[in-house]
């Protein structure tokens, strides 16, 4: 499979030919949706928390005698099934939500998620990114409105490497691109975007790294 390689005007220079291994792999449904849920349980905070008897600021006393009255046993309004009382078996902060997903099983996921955009054609690559000595947005923007002239411009995700500070800096103020990490790329992440942009450098990185 061929995707284009765009200058940093907008312009295509060339096609590169990806490696078929991750980028005409076979999707796993199964294993996206379980990539997905384990990515947003493990961004739970867990701050629910809900007052016990011993939270609730209302008086202690007994309500009435134990006996002799006709009436059901209660101790103080403090108890759950008065209104205003304390919250019986109710959440507390103590408790964790994070999942465990083994490295082989991320590594296929960011493989099946990859082959979902690529055979979407929602894959393209920008090469001069290195070449930026100054960060301007106005280039940024520039660069967007050439390459997706005429098509509906939201979600891009734009994968850069490490040492691609000056690329971020000019990208990352544009509200519908998202900076990536290539070294830190997750299936949740390339799913989420629409269209997704790679730096010649990030593509290679990740190519090496998935191979």
């Amino acid at each position: 499979m061929k995707i284009p390689v765009f200058d940093l005007t907008g312009k295509q220079i060339e096609e590169l030919t990806l490696n078929k291994a991750i980028f005409e792999a076979k999707a796993n449904p199964e294993l996206l949706a379980q990539a997905i849920r384990i990515h947003q349980s493990n961004q739970r905070a867990a701050s629910a928390s809900t007052k016990t008897r011993s939270d609730i600021a209302r008086t202690g006393k007994k309500l009435y005698r134990q006996k002799g009255t006709g009436g059901a046993r209660h101790g103080d309004k403090k108890a759950p099934i008065f209104v205003g009382g304390s919250k019986a078996h109710g959440p507390k902060p103590t408790q964790h939500f994070r999942l465990k997903f083994p490295k082989k099983m991320r590594r296929e996921a960011l493989k099946s998620a990859l082959s979902v955009k690529a055979s979407d054609k929602a894959i393209i690559v920008i090469a001069g990114l290195d070449k930026i000595k100054q960060a301007k947005t106005k280039d940024a923007a520039g660069f967007i409105q050439a390459v997706y002239e005429g098509k509906k411009q939201r979600g891009i995700g734009l994968v850069l490497t490490q040492d691609l500070g000056q690329a971020q800096k000019a990208f990352r103020n544009l509200p519908i691109v998202t900076c990536l990490a290539s070294d830190k790329l997750t299936s949740y992440e390339v799913l989420k975007a629409h269209q997704l942009v790679f730096a010649k450098e990030a593509l290679e990185q990740i190519t090496k790294r998935l191979s």
